[in-house]
């Protein structure tokens, strides 16, 4: 799913940095720059288990986001089972991938 969800991005302008099917958040902040603001997109079916999503949510916003405007869109079989009280307010749950395809025009700068 996020394979083909980074084709429909670059198809539609986007820049990506494909990082495959497991990264470790302390290596996102390598990520973030100042000139443009990213965006991250994780796909969860199996980790973090639906008991470790509110832990992952909370270190995503320390190790990763640490104040900044940086987004985290989750989506697959276990983001459905995220609580709204877990999520900040740079969190958004996605219920499947034609529903953040419909979000790329707010991604894209003209």
């Amino acid at each position: 799913g996020l394979l083909f969800l980074n084709y429909e991005l670059l198809k539609r302008g986007c820049n990506t940095i494909y990082l495959g099917a497991s990264m470790m958040l302390e290596s996102l902040p390598f990520f973030k720059n100042k000139e443009a603001i990213p965006t991250f997109i994780t796909y969860v079916t199996v980790q973090p288990t639906e008991k470790q999503l509110p832990a992952f949510l909370k270190q995503f916003d320390k190790k990763v986001a640490n104040g900044d405007d940086i987004e985290l869109w989750v989506l697959g079989q276990l983001a459905q089972k995220i609580k709204e009280k877990d999520l900040k307010p740079n969190q958004l749950v996605f219920k499947g991938i034609s529903d953040v395809i419909g979000q790329i025009p707010d991604l894209v700068k003209s």
